[in-house]
């Protein structure tokens, strides 16, 4: 289940880049927030708004706003400008990483659909960024399964650079 292989994932990449950069991709959850990791998983019900709002928001918290910005930032040409995303897309580039425009791309689109949808009343600019995503055309439980694959595929190309 792809669930189940994103946390294991998440752990080996996290793990694998504190060996080889000596700073891991992301940074430890508090306690208050450790839940989002766990409770990650397939929704149970498959048409629930509540239930794939609430897993949009922990995958975020746990990919996005984990990210290390600090390393990113300490190893990248100075741009204050930059947020967590930016940065990493601005280290990939700087440090001659190709073929990582399709996570960032994915990555921005995960933290609008969380900005849009969980962040904000749900109106036009939601329903753009959820149709992208599939969401009217499949199960929102089959929605969040493709985005968690998406997610995977973006761990397992950040754990091939830290080979």
């Amino acid at each position: 289940m792809i669930d189940h292989k994103f946390n294991e994932h998440y752990v080996q990449t996290n793990e694998a880049w504190n060996r080889h950069f000596g700073w891991p991709l992301f940074l430890p959850l508090t306690k208050d927030d450790q839940y989002n990791f766990e409770t990650l998983r397939i929704p149970l019900a498959e048409e629930s708004q509540y239930e794939f709002d609430g897993l949009v928001l922990s995958l975020v918290k746990v990919l996005i706003d984990s990210l290390n910005e600090k390393k990113f930032q300490e190893n990248i040409e100075s741009k204050k400008d930059l947020k967590g995303i930016g940065k990493l897309e601005k280290w990939l580039k700087s440090s001659g990483h190709i073929d990582f425009e399709v996570h960032i791309k994915f990555l921005r689109n995960l933290q609008e659909l969380r900005s849009k949808g969980t962040g904000h009343r749900k109106g036009s600019g939601y329903d753009k960024i959820a149709s992208y995503f599939g969401v009217g055309d499949k199960k929102l439980k089959d929605v969040f399964e493709d985005i968690l694959e998406k997610a995977d595929a973006f761990l397992m190309y950040m754990n091939e650079i830290a080979k």
